[in-house]
């Protein structure tokens, strides 16, 4: 009994102590507080910005604490972890004061308040950035804008991945660092940030930044192989190439958002240089979303840039034609003598190759095989009695699986990367993350008829039969011709069709 009454008093006292604890709060202590304007280049994962930076460089404690910026009547929470204490934010000219940042800990209040930016330009980045020297320590070259905004001082950052590895103090005007020994590994990707700032009013007003993506490595470790620089893309396309090694594969388009590809569909030509074959990604990508013009493309591993190219489409005033049709020949193509003859594919959005020097209709589809049903999902490509000609892509989407795979003719199984977004298919799925899609050269089937099945965790949802047409080698080199097409997609309206090389096929290069 003494016992449990003993128990029973050292609860109580620990109760009491408890609400005594919970009752009193630490004193808050605020240090550094800062606001500037911050830039960022086209080569950041997320595209140019103007953003403003408001925030603390630490707080005390930071466990229980919450952080606000008020200017005016315009309060924003302070986001805080055990690293940063800031908020960012498109510039408003009409918030350029002073920021009032207000920490609240139980009963304790503390605020500080910042520097103004009234009357701060944007800063231009540096430019020309290069990478060359030793593997693991190189050096980092840039020149510097000529611009008539002021700025003082260049500092650099590392980063793997989301991990910042390595800032630099100030370079002064500097247009070179060397990246310190020891930080790097080979056959990681890194990101390298060069800011150039402007501390003349005696604290940070101005930032911007530019970025080089690094792979120390002595074999190549990714490439963009469509679009390539100044090619001419239309209709359905692709986004492809591959990587060796990597957490996530991005592509951003222009300053749109930036968008995580399928990665890891199997590229047996990369095995000599990256050690295994698992290393192909694609995207599919409607190009008349984009509208006739130039655009670029950018791509990233685990968000360092290691391509980008600029590209021209075409479209034909539409975002999906429908209902066209029209086949045509045409003359001396690969070479003098030979013929092609090419049919528009409403799926492709584009025209495929279905005969080569022989008539097109001597090879028919064999009888439909319609998609199994019970799955939410479609094969958009091939479909059923299709026409597939060059380097094309195997693609669709699925609500739910944790495997997508394909077999061609009842060979090997080929797992198909899966769960790029897919905003079309929200409706149906209840969310996004459902594309699937897989790069592949037709040519290398041969000519003829060709049987596919598709299969979500190993259960079939797809079989479909289409005929693959070839020029008789399974890549094309050094052929090239343009070739007018009247009455298309109506009578009245005209384009051109270019062969393009790294599709092995011909795309519209222009239309009237």
């Amino acid at each position: 009994m003494k016992i449990n009454h003993f128990r029973k008093t050292a609860m109580g006292m620990l109760g009491a102590l408890l609400i005594c604890t919970s009752a009193w709060s630490e004193p808050i202590t605020l240090s550094g507080p800062y606001y500037f304007r911050n830039q960022f280049s086209d080569d950041y994962l997320f595209g140019r910005m103007d953003l403003a930076d408001v925030g603390v460089n630490s707080v005390e404690p930071v466990v229980g604490t919450s952080l606000t910026a008020s200017q005016g009547s315009i309060t924003k929470p302070i986001p805080i972890n055990s690293t940063f204490f800031e908020v960012y934010f498109p510039y408003d000219s009409s918030l350029t004061g002073a920021w009032t940042i207000t920490a609240v800990n139980g009963n304790d209040t503390s605020s500080v308040q910042t520097n103004d930016i009234v009357g701060v330009e944007p800063l231009p980045p540096v430019e020309n950035l290069s990478i060359s020297g030793a593997l693991l320590t190189p050096t980092v070259t840039w020149s510097l804008p000529e611009t008539a905004v002021p700025y003082n001082r260049v500092r650099v950052r590392v980063y793997a991945g989301n991990n910042q590895l390595y800032q630099s103090p100030s370079l002064g005007l500097a247009n070179s660092f060397n990246v310190p020994d020891g930080l790097l590994t080979q056959g990681q990707w890194y990101v390298i940030r060069i800011m150039l700032e402007d501390s003349t009013r005696g604290f940070l007003v101005s930032r911007s930044s530019n970025y080089i993506g690094y792979n120390p490595s002595t074999t190549p470790q990714a490439n963009l192989e469509s679009p390539q620089q100044d090619s001419f893309e239309s209709g359905i396309g692709l986004i492809r190439g591959y990587v060796c090694q990597a957490s996530t594969v991005q592509i951003r388009i222009d300053n749109l958002a930036p968008v995580s590809v399928g990665y890891g569909s199997s590229r047996p030509d990369t095995a000599p240089f990256c050690g295994d074959e698992n290393n192909g990604f694609g995207f599919t990508v409607n190009w008349n979303l984009l509208g006739n013009g130039n655009h670029t493309v950018r791509a990233f591993a685990d968000g360092a840039l290691f391509a980008s190219a600029s590209f021209n489409v075409t479209t034909l005033g539409v975002e999906y034609l429908e209902g066209a049709s029209g086949e045509y020949t045409l003359p001396d193509f690969p070479q003098a003598g030979s013929n092609v003859t090419v049919r528009w594919a409403e799926p492709h959005q584009n025209f495929v190759i279905v005969g080569a020097s022989r008539n097109a209709a001597a090879i028919q589809p064999i009888a439909t095989v319609l998609p199994k049903a019970g799955l939410l999902a479609n094969l958009e490509s091939p479909q059923q009695g299709s026409f597939e000609s060059g380097i094309g892509l195997i693609r669709g989407w699925i609500c739910q699986a944790n495997t997508v795979e394909f077999q061609i003719d009842g060979g090997e199984r080929q797992q198909v990367p899966y769960g790029s977004i897919r905003p079309d298919t929200a409706e149906a799925c209840g969310d996004t993350d459902n594309g699937f899609g897989f790069t592949t050269n037709w040519n290398r089937f041969g000519d003829g008829i060709h049987t596919l099945q598709a299969f979500a965790d190993g259960v079939e949802f797809a079989n479909v039969n289409f005929t693959v047409t070839t020029l008789g080698v399974e890549f094309l080199q050094g052929a090239s011709g343009e070739y007018p097409i009247a009455n298309f997609p109506q009578a009245g309206k005209n384009v051109t069709l270019r062969w393009a090389e790294p599709h092995q096929n011909f795309v519209i290069v222009n239309a009237q």
